[in-house]
């Protein structure tokens, strides 16, 4: 049997350095400039202002958690459908071998299972934080009720 490959292209070859320098001019925008900006705003709002702040930073943490399982899932079922890796039409950068059979299958229900849970961590971590004083309702906060007592609970004696 011979080895099958996938060759690149000069259009894949491209489409992947864009996507690089993307990338890495996003990351280094957010961690250098939007980052250090968005969380200055924030501490400069009083508490109660805060609050939807920072719930709007959780929920997009949890968001990418689906984003990973929509991926993943995407690509296990690329696996599957074509019981090959990589699938046809992936760009690559250099010749890359197609790998067939027991590894593809592998592979694919290993991204699923990563895909299952990430969607579990995304519920769990919803679950914990959806009851803490971030969630609640803003009057609330103003009313002060939301946050934590500090005198000791009282115990009745009847």
């Amino acid at each position: 049997m011979t080895d099958e490959f996938i060759e690149p292209t000069p259009q894949g070859r491209r489409s992947l350095i864009v996507l690089l320098v993307i990338g890495v001019v996003l990351a280094i925008s957010y961690r250098f400039w939007l980052q250090p900006a968005l969380l200055g705003y924030i501490h400069s709002l009083p508490l109660c202002d805060q609050l939807p702040w920072w719930r709007g930073l959780l929920i997009s943490v949890l968001v990418s958690f689906l984003f990973v399982a929509f991926l993943s899932t995407w690509n296990a079922l690329q696996l599957l459908r074509h019981g090959q890796s990589p699938p046809p039409g992936t760009w690559v950068f250099q010749r890359t071998k197609i790998q067939r059979g027991v590894a593809v299958r592998r592979r694919a229900y290993f991204l699923l299972a990563i895909a299952a849970l990430a969607v579990l961590i995304a519920w769990y971590c919803w679950q914990n934080i959806s009851t803490t004083p971030i969630f609640h309702p803003r009057g609330e906060c103003a009313s002060h009720q939301a946050l934590p007592s500090t005198k000791a609970p009282s115990v009745r004696s009847d």
